[in-house]
């Protein structure tokens, strides 16, 4: 099926009543320049991906340089975000971090949801993490029906097959923060057999 969601299908003549581009969602509304260094920060993890990353990582080391704080920085031109050695590193740093620390993500957006939702569950609270979306990049999906977590080039409203059970999906506008992944659901839930 290529129709798209909130069109009617051409075998069915419905709608997806589920997808509606224009509904409020919670997905993250990026601002254009990158947040600056958090003044009530003591101490600082920086984490970039991706060469377009480069520039935003430079400048917040500057800054954390400039206040004399402690900092931990790596930029990877091109390791994902799911990169066993990235998630090693990001994990140390985060072990090392005392109470005032912030962590400053910079790169393709899939990839700073995933690394957030990891600091998040490693105890960090949202007030200590600033990031900065250099790009989309793969989306990280979730099948509603086979719960397989997999990257695809495709947001709200896109149609993608699930590699797990290979249904026909169809991107909800709903972010789970907890995995970092836009929720998907078969494109023919709503078609009566």
């Amino acid at each position: 099926m290529t129709h798209e969601a909130g069109h009617p299908s051409a075998e069915t003549g419905r709608e997806h009543r589920r997808f509606v581009p224009s509904a409020t969602t919670n997905l993250p509304r990026w601002p254009a320049s990158a947040p600056g260094i958090d003044p009530q920060g003591r101490g600082f993890v920086l984490m970039g991906l991706g060469p377009a990353a480069a520039g935003t990582l430079a400048r917040w080391s500057a800054d954390v340089t400039a206040a004399g704080h402690p900092c931990r920085q790596r930029l990877d031109a091109s390791a994902p975000a799911d990169d066993d050695d990235m998630l090693a590193w990001l994990d140390d740093a985060l072990g090392a971090a005392r109470v005032g620390w912030r962590l400053m993500l910079a790169g393709p957006a899939g990839d700073i949801l995933m690394l957030a939702a990891r600091a998040r569950a490693a105890g960090m609270i949202e007030a200590e993490i600033r990031c900065h979306a250099v790009g989309e990049g793969p989306a990280r999906l979730q099948c509603v029906h086979c719960k397989t977590l997999f990257r695809a080039a495709a947001g709200p409203g896109s149609h993608v097959a699930c590699p797990g059970c290979g249904r026909m999906l169809v991107v909800h506008q709903h972010l789970s923060r907890r995995l970092a992944a836009l929720v998907a659901f078969s494109a023919d839930a709503e078609v009566s057999a």
